[in-house]
């Protein structure tokens, strides 16, 4: 293993379909989230549909998971579930977002012999991303369909740009279909080029800062989406709290309006810059060190190249970093395609809010031993803290 086939067949490739679940379909009755605007969750569901029959009709073995069990919403909708061959066809219950930590999974996948992996599925920023990178660690070759995947956010250019600089091959379920039915078709282009190893997010090694947040430049900043950044940025405090990650907020002006509008725990530092932003993000660079934190995840405001600066600041100083996209607010607003490609050239890896948390807790079975497990409970309940995909524009359209 460890190179692609580049050539789908029954010797070669498996097809994993992750979490098809009635929950996690945007638009499916008692599922996270109704319908998206621009997403056809209609026409992804029969894809993966297509999928299952091809792979079904070419001998191809099919490994199915499910997140957390499979009754009730959790189930598989019946057209998907009637479709599954009742020969050569696995099914797992995982506890983690990532499949390949269960080790049943990684056994079954093994004995097949295959060193290929279709993925599809839900959700593509959280279980279908932690599973194709940790299926590239195990040394296959992975592609993932991109139109038989679900979310319920808007924003999947970030988990689909973090899969291709793994390595990920993403491709078109036409082109899988073809691929399969014609054994000597090549698929799959390499896409946005590779960095290895591209690190995941480790609670416990990470600090999350907010570069140019303050009460004058969120004032001045005409980002169409900055109330619902501000909410995400807000609920980041919480979130530090219970995870114990650090958050520091750098900023040249007063932040009196702010700091009232926030919860700030003892997580929450403020570092104003006095000097430089440069000269204060390099101060930073050396706290976060001797901290013993290696890897920042990264929002802001950006004017004048801000955010970017300290970007190349913090990668320059060692430091792993993260930008969450849609922590970050700039004049016009970001959704525009290549919108952070500069920052990605300069050595960042892409993310969201979404994608931070669920990187950080790693699984249900992870929040439920952890220690924070009440502290999470108790801020659910008195409406502190939001689970992250009921987070304001996680259902608007970009």
């Amino acid at each position: 293993m460890g190179s692609y086939i580049e050539k789908l067949n029954s010797k070669n490739t498996v097809l994993v379909v992750i979490d098809v679940q009635k929950y996690f379909i945007p638009g499916h009755p008692g599922a996270i989230s109704p319908a998206i605007p621009g997403q056809n969750e209609t026409l992804k569901l029969a894809n993966v549909l297509s999928l299952i029959k091809a792979a079904k009709k070419n001998g191809l073995n099919i490994l199915v998971t499910f997140e957390g069990s499979k009754r009730g919403l959790e189930a598989m909708p019946d057209e998907i579930s009637r479709e599954l061959p009742p020969k050569g066809c696995a099914e797992f219950i995982k506890q983690y977002f990532d499949l390949t930590k269960k080790p049943g999974i990684s056994a079954a996948l093994e004995k097949t012999g295959a060193e290929n992996i279709l993925v599809c599925g839900a959700e593509t920023d959280v279980c279908v991303m932690q599973s194709a990178t940790g299926l590239l660690k195990k040394g296959y070759g992975v592609y993932l369909a991109e139109d038989a995947v679900f979310t319920s956010t808007t924003l999947n250019e970030p988990a689909l740009k973090r899969m291709q600089m793994a390595g990920v091959r993403i491709i078109k379920t036409a082109e899988a279909i073809r691929a399969i039915e014609n054994s000597d078709i090549p698929v799959g282009a390499a896409g946005f080029e590779k960095r290895t190893p591209l690190p995941d997010i480790e609670a416990g090694r990470v600090a999350a800062v907010i570069i140019n947040y303050d009460d004058k430049s969120l004032e001045r900043v005409a980002d169409p989406k900055k109330e619902q950044k501000k909410i995400r940025i807000g609920q980041l405090n919480h979130y530090a709290e219970v995870l114990e990650i650090p958050v520091y907020y750098l900023h040249a002006g007063r932040v009196d309006e702010m700091k009232r509008a926030m919860h700030l725990p003892p997580q929450v530092h403020f570092l104003e810059a006095a000097v430089s932003y440069p000269d204060t993000i390099k101060k930073l660079a050396v706290v976060l060190r001797d901290a013993k934190v290696s890897q920042v995840v990264l929002g802001g405001i950006e004017e004048n190249k801000i955010v970017e600066g300290a970007v190349s600041l913090l990668v320059e100083s060692g430091l792993q970093v993260h930008v969450m996209e849609d922590v970050v607010l700039e004049d016009g607003g970001t959704a525009e395609q290549g919108a952070f490609d500069n920052l990605y050239r300069a050595g960042a890896v892409p993310c969201s809010f979404k994608m931070f948390i669920y990187d950080a807790t790693e699984g249900i079975q992870a929040v439920i031993k952890k220690r924070w497990r009440e502290m999470f409970r108790a801020k659910l309940a008195k409406k502190e803290i939001i689970w992250v995909d009921e987070l304001p524009f996680v259902r608007d359209s970009q």
